[in-house]
């Protein structure tokens, strides 16, 4: 495979991202406040919101601090619609964006397939309506997101995969994931995370199922002997899903979970490699020695209900999860969701 234009693609991006933080060093130039939506000085009876929300438009958000171009991709139900946004830079970061065929210009070229979410229609309402996505670039935004074979044109408009060492990938990677959600997590030095009120208000907005943590029964010495997670407590860190991530994450060998589904007689065995960020499920029958297609087809998301992965032969392997705190599930073809019991001897 020809990767030479993936190569140039990161490149450029990372050229373009060290142009800007260095900017901001010497200049005290900060994106995140000098580039914002201001609703304050919004003239909402010559600008109001467009409230008709529709598949390929493209919106500007305003319930975040920066400003966010939106791709409206799919309409879940009548509540709830897949977005995915634009970067702020030219070029493509990762094998997970991609440079579009539609130019828009500033913030308006390449999408974050990686940073796709679920979405309430209250939040899209209240953004403005700039323009239309091409329905090839839509078709195309949606292959990666339900993880089709991207064909050569396609890749080659992509940079390449992103690995743990990147230190300005995965700096950027976590920037923007904390875009749409508005400081989710809270900035560092906020002690009560939960009674902020952007929390409260990214709660409302964003869709999110309550699933349990399959981390959740591990022996307590295997997931929380770790100094840093002690350390993590005495500071104050009052998210219970950041300490399990951080726990997990501080593990040094796999973790290993045999979980039952309802209505299913086989065992569900997943193992996590904290260093290597991968899932490796595997599905077996009621024998528990052989394997079970019975839920082949059926995806694995996350509790915003993004596609991780799809069960094929009775197995799923799913790779690239930064900061995964355990919240799964499996989503039959029509739509319901089957949430895992793990067992309590897990180690």
């Amino acid at each position: 495979m020809n990767t030479a234009n993936r190569k140039l693609n990161t490149e450029n991006f990372l050229n373009s991202y060290i142009i800007r933080q260095k900017l901001s060093e010497v200049s005290g130039y900060d994106e995140n406040e000098n580039v914002s939506v201001d609703l304050d000085g919004v003239n909402f009876e010559t600008n109001p919101f467009d409230t008709k929300v529709a598949c390929g438009q493209i919106r500007l958000l305003s319930d975040v601090q920066e400003i966010v171009y939106v791709a409206v991709l799919r309409e879940i139900n009548a509540e709830t619609f897949l977005i995915m946004p634009f970067s702020h830079y030219d070029f493509p970061a990762t094998d997970r964006e991609f440079k579009t065929d539609f130019d828009g210009g500033m913030y308006l070229n390449t999408l974050q397939t990686w940073n796709a979410k679920l979405v309430k229609l209250e939040f899209l309402k209240r953004s403005w309506l700039i323009g239309h996505l091409p329905n090839t670039d839509c078709k195309n935004a949606l292959e990666f997101y339900d993880k089709k074979p991207l064909n050569k044109q396609l890749e080659e408009r992509t940079g390449l995969p992103a690995l743990s060492s990147d230190d300005i990938i995965n700096k950027y990677l976590h920037e923007e994931t904390l875009r749409i959600e508005n400081k989710y997590l809270a900035d560092e030095g906020v002690q009560d995370v939960a009674n902020s009120s952007m929390l409260n208000r990214a709660k409302q907005l964003l869709f999110r199922y309550d699933f349990p943590s399959i981390f959740e029964k591990l022996k307590p010495q295997v997931l929380f002997d770790s100094s840093s997670v002690i350390s993590s407590f005495a500071a104050g860190t009052p998210s219970s899903d950041f300490c399990l991530s951080l726990a997990a994450a501080s593990i040094p060998q796999n973790i290993s979970i045999r979980c039952k589904i309802s209505k299913f007689t086989g065992t569900i065995n997943i193992e996590y490699s904290p260093r290597k960020k991968y899932l490796n499920i595997i599905i077996f029958d009621a024998s528990d020695e052989d394997l079970s297609t019975d839920l082949d087809g059926m995806s694995i998301i996350d509790e915003s209900g993004n596609l991780l992965g799809v069960i094929e032969k009775g197995k799923c392997f799913i790779k690239g999860l930064e900061n995964f705190n355990g919240r799964i599930a499996i989503q039959k073809q029509d739509g319901s969701v089957v949430i895992f019991k793990t067992n309590k001897n897990n180690s």
